[in-house]
């Protein structure tokens, strides 16, 4: 089961580098849309936004993907994924818990990872770029 999370993981890591749009670029978007006030931002908890896609993903994606989302949560994990970008995972706080909300950082947001630890419970702000396993969120800031 491990290998298998290690492969789909690699999967997701290897689909956003493709994409080739960069967290910096993708918190460039969120900024801009802010100062134009063309920004909604839509505040949801993982656990909400988790269950949104397993019930129907493609009711969830319409209704989230390309969107700046606040995401509440209780942290899983930091850690960097293969290609060295940094990432959080989100989830309720369920024992055992195997998926969630994996928000990436830009490098320059590297430091904020740093006041975070696993257990406690954070906001952070992204765009949803898609659903593999995990909601993958892109271009985040911790709030």
């Amino acid at each position: 089961m491990t290998k298998f999370v290690v492969l789909i993981l690699a999967l997701m890591s290897i689909a956003a580098f493709v994409a080739c749009e960069t967290d910096e670029e993708v918190q460039g978007e969120i900024r801009q849309a802010e100062e134009s006030g063309a920004a909604t931002v839509i505040s949801v908890n993982a656990a909400t936004l988790m269950a949104a896609y397993d019930a129907n993903e493609i009711s969830a994606s319409a209704k989230y993907e390309d969107k700046i989302v606040s995401v509440t949560g209780v942290v899983n994990e930091i850690a960097e994924d293969f290609l060295g970008d940094a990432y959080v995972t989100l989830g309720s706080g369920a024992q055992f818990e195997f998926t969630g909300v994996q928000c990436y950082f830009a490098d320059s947001n590297r430091a904020d990872l740093a006041n975070l630890s696993k257990g406690q419970q954070a906001t952070l702000k992204g765009i949803v770029k898609g659903f593999l396993l995990n909601v993958e969120v892109r271009g985040c800031t911790v709030q």
